[in-house]
């Protein structure tokens, strides 16, 4: 986790899933709001993703769609 915290000063943008921000709050004691000019996007599945920026916080639910298509 060291090499993270010795990253997280030349990160812009930071794309994570529910999981990966879980983990990394939990490994670096505080919330991932809490980074400092570091922009996250936390995608939350059919729950939809949170954009959060110095200036604010994003909220965007889900598109809802009619089929779902595995592409994996």
């Amino acid at each position: 986790m060291d090499a993270v915290r010795e990253m997280l000063p030349l990160i812009d943008l930071l794309l994570l899933n529910e999981g990966e921000a879980a983990a990394l709050e939990k490994a670096l004691n505080r919330e991932i709001s809490a980074l400092g000019d570091v922009e996250t996007v936390v995608t939350m599945g059919a729950d939809g993703a949170v954009w959060t920026f110095a200036h604010g916080r994003i909220v965007q639910p889900a598109f809802r769609v009619s089929e779902v298509v595995d592409t994996t």
